[in-house]
């Protein structure tokens, strides 16, 4: 699949994610944030207060639990590093915040 059109499926699936979370009371606080050690797709407040980490996966004609199987170690590992950053840069106490971590 070309690059283009992967990028608008993506795309496409972040923002329907992110209208989900919002319906569900969640809080977008920022969308596609890129740091040198990752991409988080989305930070949101959920509505217990946690800051959540969440990562969309879009599939088209996928069978299903194929987007949960594309989250491997490897891609954890990233998350968990550019989540570290993150709260670093954004003065977020990860010793004193409830942080989650969710694939949608």
């Amino acid at each position: 699949m070309p690059t283009t059109r992967r990028k608008q499926i993506g795309a496409w699936g972040e923002k329907y994610a992110a209208d989900f979370l919002m319906r569900q009371g969640y809080k977008i606080l920022y969308k596609n944030v890129f740091l040198r050690v990752g991409e988080i797709d989305i930070v949101a407040k959920s509505p217990d207060g946690a800051v959540t980490f969440l990562e969309v996966k879009t599939r088209v004609n996928a069978m299903p639990g194929e987007a949960e199987r594309a989250i491997d170690t490897r891609k954890i590992k990233h998350l968990y590093r550019a989540t570290k950053l993150f709260c670093l840069q954004k003065h977020i106490d990860i010793n004193y915040t409830s942080i989650n971590f969710e694939y949608i």
